[in-house]
C-alpha cells in the first residue's frame, strides 16, 4: 500500500513539470522583407528601435534608398486629466484641488511594398505620464511587433 501511494504521489507531481514553450511567429517574413524605410511621426526614433530589436537586416529614414518595405506610422496623443477637489477647511467658498494627468498614445502603422502592396498593418496603444514618454513607449510597441520569429 505504501508503494502504491508513493507511486501515485510521484506520478501526480510529475504533471506540474511539463515543459513550457515560448514562441512568436513573426509579423512578416523577414527573409523576403530584409530592409525597411520608416516615415511619419517619430520616424527617427522608430527606425533606431527597429534597427535594434526587429528582424530587419537594416532600416532607414532616407527616402532615396531602395528597400523591401515602406512603413508609415501615425501617432495620436490624447491627454486625460482628473482632478479631485476637497473643501478647504480654513476658507469659505474655496477648494483645494489635486490634478493628475496621463497621456494615451495610439500608433497606427501600415507596411507596404514599394509597389504599394499591403504587407502588414495594425495599431498599438500605450499610456504614460508625459507626452514624450507615451510617444516613445508606443513606438517601442510597434518595434516589438516586428520582432523576428522565435521559439524557446
Amino acid at each position: 500500500m505504501t508503494r502504491l501511494l508513493l507511486a501515485l504521489c510521484v506520478s501526480v507531481s510529475s504533471f506540474g513539470c511539463a515543459p513550457m514553450t515560448f514562441s512568436n511567429e513573426g509579423a512578416i517574413d523577414f527573409s523576403q522583407y530584409r530592409s525597411a524605410f520608416v516615415e511619419g511621426d517619430g520616424a527617427d526614433y522608430l527606425a533606431a528601435e527597429l534597427t535594434e530589436t526587429s528582424g530587419f537586416e537594416w532600416v532607414t529614414t532616407d527616402p532615396t534608398v531602395s528597400v523591401d518595405l515602406d512603413i508609415r506610422v501615425s501617432v495620436f496623443l490624447e491627454e486625460h486629466r482628473t482632478c479631485e477637489c476637497e473643501p478647504d477647511s480654513e476658507c469659505d467658498d474655496t477648494c483645494s484641488c489635486v490634478c493628475e494627468s496621463d497621456h494615451e498614445a495610439t500608433a497606427a502603422f501600415v507596411a507596404k511594398t514599394p509597389g504599394g502592396a499591403l504587407v502588414d498593418s495594425g495599431t498599438e496603444n500605450d499610456t504614460s505620464e508625459t507626452p514624450l514618454e507615451a510617444l516613445e513607449d508606443v513606438l517601442d510597441e510597434v518595434a516589438l511587433h516586428y520582432i523576428r520569429a522565435y521559439r524557446l
